[in-house]
């Protein structure tokens, strides 16, 4: 069976399955095989994503942090802190959204560091993601990134703030994220994997090089 096939089936038992796709040659297999991990959404597969974490290829790595993010288990934050160093800034503003969707209390000190990165998007997506954890340690950095020199930074600092207070309903303030990793890959491998999927974005929403866009 195909292995993107049994990431539409979502069933558990195809982990074992997944964790030997995993070492394929083929970097679209083991791309696939993320992702279906990801669909099936079970901590038995967290293991095998933080090893193509480690992957040489870009893509893979993207894609098994996206998995992670989906699954939302608090065993993967040490990976996925780590992956906020790793030298591809996308990579990074996706470890960034996959805490974000974790919301575990570890990740604020790896969250405050990135609000610091070098790339705009990867601070934006750290400044999210302390939002959703909700946490007060992250008032002093989040309150800084508030002067930060880009204005999605600050917009995204200001609503996170805003969700420590519980007052994130401000409707002049719109936060999307968008990890575009969340792919379907090619049953066929003679073609290549799709390398985004368009999501769609609510309004006052702009579109981001990145994963997360802040608009107002």
């Amino acid at each position: 069976m195909a292995v993107w096939a049994l990431g539409e089936i979502e069933d558990a038992s195809a982990v074992p399955v997944l964790a030997t796709a995993a070492k394929d040659r083929d970097p679209r297999v083991r791309q696939q095989a993320a992702w279906a991990l990801g669909e099936i959404e079970s901590a038995q597969g967290i293991s095998t994503l933080e090893s193509l974490m480690r992957d040489p290829v870009a893509e893979v790595r993207k894609t098994a942090i996206w998995a992670l993010g989906e699954i939302e288990d608090g065993g993967a934050v040490p990976a996925l802190a780590t992956a906020l160093k790793d030298s591809d800034p996308d990579v990074r503003a996706l470890s960034a959204w996959a805490l974000g969707e974790i919301e575990d209390g570890s990740a604020i000190e790896p969250l405050l560091v990135a609000l610091k990165d070098s790339d705009e998007d990867v601070r934006a997506t750290a400044a999210w993601a302390l939002g959703e954890i909700e946490s007060p340690r992250a008032r002093e950095g989040l309150t800084a990134a508030q002067r930060d020199e880009v204005g999605s930074v600050r917009r995204a600092a200001t609503w996170a703030l805003r969700q420590l207070d519980d007052n994130g309903d401000d409707p002049h303030v719109h936060v999307h994220v968008n990890p575009r990793i969340k792919v379907k890959p090619w049953p066929d491998l003679a073609r290549p994997p799709e390398s985004s999927r368009a999501t769609p974005r609510p309004p006052g929403c702009r579109p981001s090089r990145g994963v997360v866009a802040f608009g107002r």
